[in-house]
């Protein structure tokens, strides 16, 4: 009964010095206990497994460690990492359990993690039942049961054991100097002495398994090894890329429309492609909230041309959480008509022989004729040609139609009508018919050319001829 006594005190005080070393990690080194409530990381860490972990910088992680996150559900998720991707102090996760043929369908976007340092297989089970009200009482009934085993003993019963082990040791109590030495104390002093060793040994194995079990019940938390489905289909064929980020966006102006076509590369995080993408208009390169263009499974949309600079980002959704958006890339749209040019004719207040020689040099042949230049190409140059005559009864008005002169009742034309060409452009019709000789007459020439953007440059230019 003696050795049985002693062996459980000193047990006791060798488990609470493991409680009390557990907690004041826990509670003081930034270390947690998980007690693992499902199997997918099974061998290693099988259900009801329990793990110390420790606080780690997302960009310190490596593919290869266990590590435990939150799901965008509030579950905590402990699995593998199987590859990770670091931008700044954040970085990009996707885990998978070892039990688990397929990855995590989340992809994790963290700052820290909590890190698996060590675990124990079926440690969870003992920490979870322990933590239970039936658990604490066990605990408390454990530690009074040592209490009463460690101080309920008196002097009386340390020698009364101590005569046991000298008699199993082999003493004649019928010997007159054993019973001499007893009766002096001699041997049972020696006894007392160890009794008291064991009485502190006690009372530290009660006051560790309280302490430390107290500190320890704080820092123990659940977490999920969770199962993903095994035949969950991967289709895209970018499925090898190890891109958590897209890149930035291209943009590209739609020709004669007032529309930007926005492009951008598929993104994948290891084999776990994305399922939609989110394009997002800034203001400025950096900072700010951005103004959402469209959310779209392909790989391309389109937003409405703005008047000024601005900044286009694009953002993944790969296992059905939002990734960081790309860096921005600029866009300043074109905003700038083509430049307009008079060639022909070069001078005014000339005679009709003289504007139709002038004239002439138009290729091709026309009443007059210029340039219209665009870095973007000009799509459409359009022309109204009015003619004023004026009499001692007041001013008449004739719009050119491309072939003849049609009087008109107020000094504009209404439509606008193609020259012939873009770039070079000649009004059509024939210089004879535009020119007759000894009438005088004033020409307002109205041009207005559009670029391949839908950009519209307008001019004007004023041309006389005299009656000579």
């Amino acid at each position: 009964m003696h050795r049985l006594r002693e062996l459980l005190l000193w047990a006791g005080a060798a488990l609470g010095l493991l409680a009390v070393l557990a907690g004041v990690a826990v509670a003081f080194l930034g270390f947690s206990l998980l007690v693992f409530r499902s199997g997918s990381m099974a061998p290693d860490i099988p259900t009801g497994g329990v793990a110390l972990t420790r606080e780690t910088a997302a960009a310190d992680v490596r593919p290869g460690d266990v590590v435990s996150v939150l799901a965008a559900n509030g579950d905590r998720i402990t699995h593998r990492v199987v590859s990770t991707t670091v931008r700044g102090d954040r970085a990009t996760l996707v885990l998978q359990g070892d039990a688990n043929t397929t990855p995590d369908d989340e992809v994790y976007v963290v700052e820290s993690v909590e890190r698996v340092v060590a675990s124990a297989p079926y440690g969870g089970f003992v920490v979870a039942h322990v933590l239970t009200p039936p658990g604490l009482l066990a605990v408390g009934c454990l530690s009074l049961m040592l209490v009463l085993m460690t101080f309920g003993r008196t002097d009386e019963d340390d020698e009364d054991d101590a005569d046991d082990e000298d008699g199993a040791d082999g003493a004649d109590e019928d010997d007159p100097d054993d019973a001499a030495r007893a009766r002096r104390g001699a041997g049972p002093a020696r006894h007392r002495g160890a009794g008291r060793d064991r009485r502190a040994a006690g009372a530290a194995a009660v006051t560790l398994v309280l302490v430390g079990g107290s500190l320890g019940a704080g820092g123990v938390e659940g977490t999920l090894a969770a199962f993903t489905d095994a035949n969950r289909a991967l289709t895209s064929s970018f499925g090898a890329a190890d891109l958590a980020v897209p890149a930035a966006p291209g943009s590209t102006q739609t020709p004669t429309t007032s529309v930007v076509a926005l492009t951008w590369s598929s993104a994948a995080v290891g084999a776990t492609t994305a399922t939609a993408y989110e394009v997002l208009r800034h203001t400025t390169a950096t900072g700010g909230t951005g103004t959402s263009v469209c959310t779209t499974t392909a790989l391309s949309c389109t937003d409405v041309r703005q008047a000024g600079t601005v900044y286009y980002s694009v953002r993944a959704k790969i296992g059905g959480q939002w990734v960081e958006e790309s860096t921005r890339r600029v866009y300043t749209p074109e905003v700038t008509g083509p430049v307009l040019a008079l060639t022909q004719p070069r001078t005014t207040n000339v005679s009709a022989a003289n504007m139709r020689s002038q004239v002439a040099a138009c290729v091709p042949a026309g009443i007059a004729c210029g340039t219209s230049a665009d870095a973007s190409g000009v799509a459409l140059t359009e022309y109204t040609l009015l003619r004023t005559l004026t009499g001692v009864l007041g001013s008449t008005w004739f719009c050119w139609s491309g072939s003849a002169w049609v009087q008109v009742a107020q000094a504009s034309c209404p439509t606008f009508r193609a020259t012939t060409g873009t770039t070079s452009w000649t009004v059509p019709g024939s210089p004879a018919t535009a020119y007759p000789s000894l009438l005088a007459a004033e020409f307002l020439l109205t041009l207005r050319s559009t670029d391949a953007f839908g950009n519209v440059a307008n001019g004007s230019v004023g041309y006389s001829v005299n009656a000579l």
